[in-house]
């Protein structure tokens, strides 16, 4: 069992785990590694490139379909331009999903589209409208390519503080879309809980995360798509090579945030990149100079906790996924799982 390694017995009654010896169990598989269901902790399910001509909740439904397969058992919905992704869950034979309700962007700043544009002053109000459609989260946009080019901050920072406020209060938590160190630093300055992409993380802002409990996605399978986007849409050169050095030193700020403590998260942001591509997301953490074991559990137990979901324990659902092999020492293992388990019901 990981991340711990102990071996023992797995027993699952009524969907949930059991070390508790059942004398009449029917054995499923033996001699294996078992993993908590992988999550994928920013995707936006509603969202696909080509958009299939499908209403919400069936793109929703089908996108989360596509995670699935790939062994993810939880997903977190940092914002959605839709509320589809809402009933998605065991029940359907899909992944569990934490949902954030829309993006919320200042005017002039949103894509058109997706993005909900919101005065500056009424940025509280709005994401306590939203957080009551979500599942406990809201999402920023701290800073955005609209209008460009370069990337510009959209709220102040006093609005995001009050923003913050509101929603802890509530008992929700805030997620922010952060790609200037600027911008990550009003973050952690307003108590967000976790910064998303954070691309220009400067290495002096890694022990305030760590000390402050804010997690970082830095979601590195956008990288080649944010560098192509910029260029389709005309930026000057030296917009695009302030923007090429900030994904070329990423990588390095990656490997010196285990160092430094910080809670690190796989997130892909599927919608942008392919949904179901979570396994690629944690090797590219792995090339980054993160330990493989860190790695998967960024993309396992690191992230069901953060979420507030139980790993392999007793009592807890039985969101499994199972390899014959470790996948921490060679994580092309995720790729051959043997077995998938939802809730107790075997997806396989």
């Amino acid at each position: 069992m990981l991340p711990d390694g102990d071996v023992r017995e797995i027993f699952i009654v009524d969907g949930r785990i059991t070390h508790q010896g059942i004398d009449d169990a029917e054995t499923l598989l033996e001699d294996c590694v078992l993993v908590p269901g992988l999550v994928d902790v920013h995707a936006h399910l509603t969202m696909s490139f080509p958009q299939p001509d499908l209403p919400p909740e069936e793109r929703a439904a089908t996108n989360a379909a596509a995670h699935l397969d790939a062994g993810v058992l939880l997903i977190r919905e940092p914002g959605s331009p839709e509320l589809g992704s809402r009933g998605i869950g065991p029940d359907a034979l899909l992944p569990r999903v934490i949902t954030s309700g829309r993006f919320l962007s200042a005017p002039g700043h949103g894509v058109p589209g997706l993005d909900l544009e919101v005065p500056i002053d009424r940025l509280p109000d709005e994401a306590e409208r939203e957080f009551g459609s979500g599942d406990g989260w809201v999402k920023v946009i701290g800073d955005t390519f609209v209008p460009g080019p370069g990337i510009t901050r959209t709220f102040p920072s006093d609005a995001l503080e009050a923003t913050v406020q509101r929603i802890h209060a509530l008992g929700g938590r805030v997620a922010i879309h952060a790609m200037s160190a600027e911008v990550i630093a009003d973050a952690i300055d307003a108590g967000f809980d976790s910064i998303e992409h954070g691309s220009y993380m400067e290495e002096g802002q890694l022990g305030l995360l760590a000390e402050r409990g804010i997690a970082w996605t830095p979601t590195m399978s956008i990288d080649e798509l944010m560098r192509s986007m910029v260029r389709q849409m005309g930026w000057p050169d030296d917009a695009i090579a302030d923007l090429d050095r900030g994904f070329d030193g990423q990588p390095a700020m990656v490997a010196a945030a285990v160092d430094a403590g910080v809670t690190l998260l796989a997130g892909t942001d599927a919608g942008a990149v392919p949904h179901g591509s979570i396994r690629e997301e944690i090797s590219l953490l792995n090339t980054a100079g993160v330990p493989a074991d860190v790695a998967l559990g960024a993309g396992s137990w690191t992230a069901r906790s953060f979420l507030g979901l139980p790993g392999i324990e007793e009592g807890a659902w039985a969101d499994l996924v199972a390899y014959r092999d470790d996948p921490r020492e060679d994580l092309g293992v995720l790729q051959r799982p043997v077995l998938r388990m939802l809730g107790g019901r075997l997806i396989d």
